[in-house]
């Protein structure tokens, strides 16, 4: 069940044969777009306003999702004999598919699947319960053609990397894969739009590259160079980017705080000063206790926070606030460049000088928020998912 619509883990269902196209391989596959169960009431097949206004969500979705598919998988509670649940079931995926018909959707894009009492949710004791069983399932999937594309991951000095985590993300697909003992690694990519890939592997620190819809046809290999994880090296996450003036990361930001946390949590025998900054060009260098330090700190322990609650143990980690000292760009006025200093950097340190140092603390009171804009609900639930408690809010 994916109430609401959160899309974030790619589903594929493979529709026909690989065909091999100037040596590279393509499939045409189903890609989960959206998902909504309609409840009924007892002995019911009519679809009640509030469960329409779920229908009416898919639909608004369908429009802006071409070509798609549709499927319906209609069920009963168990009161009644068999028979006539499995034609109340048929009543029930009749009734969805009408109202979507209805609504503008295609209705050849359509299937409907009807099963009665013999595939309950759950065991339904009471009505409560029993009405979790009256359900029809209605998920939309668009079709989408992939390419097989190819790649290496290799340290600075070409050395190959094996077992190498590979994710693939192009919209809301996502897909995932290993590299091989030689470093070699191949990934399903969508052909309508650019892709981010993103590596990480023990010893080293996580590294993403872009990759143009135009290049995914190429016959190179595409290669993504991780840097080796060693004591003194300090690492910026280029796109762990906060708001001006706040402590909130933005939101384009959390699927690079889920990468940073993978590759720390997989680091494990290593230990890690979280440094925050903040943009303050052509001033002075900011004073603890300002607000411009202040937000440092801010920001440092937010990224800390959502480390820990990740399951990092803090022993390992230490959060600092360094104010506008080591800005990125210190005399520019374009924002381009601002949002660049406006980060945190993690750099590695020698395990007991982290142990026996001891956080930056906000010396006022500072309200530690989420982005605080409009979220699509899928980046919501990735949010929610990766930010610790203390920085959730409604």
């Amino acid at each position: 069940m994916k109430p609401f619509g959160f899309i974030l883990i790619l589903s594929v269902t493979l529709l026909f044969n690989s065909k091999v196209v100037f040596a590279q391989k393509f499939k045409d596959s189903l890609v989960l777009r959206y998902q909504t169960i309609v409840h009924f009431d007892s002995d019911k097949s009519l679809i009640t306003k509030d469960e329409k206004a779920k229908l009416d969500t898919l639909t608004g979705i369908a429009a802006n999702t071409k070509p798609y598919k549709i499927e319906i998988f209609a069920h009963t509670d168990k009161q009644g004999s068999d028979k006539y649940n499995f034609n109340l079931s048929e009543d029930r995926a009749i009734a969805i598919k009408k109202y979507l018909t209805q609504q503008g959707v295609n209705e050849k894009a359509i299937v409907s699947k009807f099963f009665g009492e013999k595939k309950p949710l759950v065991k339904g004791i009471n009505d409560k319960k029993r009405r979790l069983n009256r359900r029809g399932v209605v998920k939309l999937f668009k079709k989408q053609k992939f390419v097989y594309i190819a790649g290496v991951v290799e340290d600075n000095k070409g050395k190959k990397i094996p077992d190498a985590n590979i994710e693939l993300q192009s919209g809301f697909i996502k897909s995932n894969s290993k590299s091989n003992k030689h470093g070699f690694f191949k990934i399903y990519a969508p052909l309508d739009a650019d892709a981010i890939i993103t590596a990480d592997a023990k010893d080293y620190f996580y590294k993403t590259v872009y990759v143009k819809r135009r290049d995914l046809l190429s016959p190179k290999k595409i290669k993504i160079v991780v840097p080796k994880v060693k004591s003194g090296e300090k690492y910026i996450a280029k796109n762990l980017l906060f708001y001006g003036s706040r402590s909130n990361l933005r939101q384009s930001s959390l699927d690079e705080l889920r990468h940073l946390e993978h590759s720390i949590k997989l680091n494990d025998h290593l230990c890690f000063e979280i440094a925050g900054h903040i943009n303050g060009p052509n001033k002075p260098n900011s004073k603890p206790g300002t607000f411009d330090y202040e937000l440092s700190v801010a920001r440092a322990l937010t990224i800390y926070d959502s480390l820990v609650n990740y399951g990092i143990n803090k022993e390992r980690l230490l959060a600092k606030g360094y104010g506008n000292w080591f800005m990125i760009y210190p005399k520019t006025r374009k924002e381009a460049q601002m949002r660049f200093n406006r980060r945190v950097e993690i750099v590695v340190k020698d395990c007991s000088t982290i142990k026996n140092g001891k956080n930056d603390i906000l010396s006022k009171d500072f309200v530690f928020s989420v982005y605080d804009e409009h979220f699509s609900p899928g980046r919501l639930k990735i949010c929610l998912d990766i930010l610790p408690n203390k920085q959730k809010t409604k």
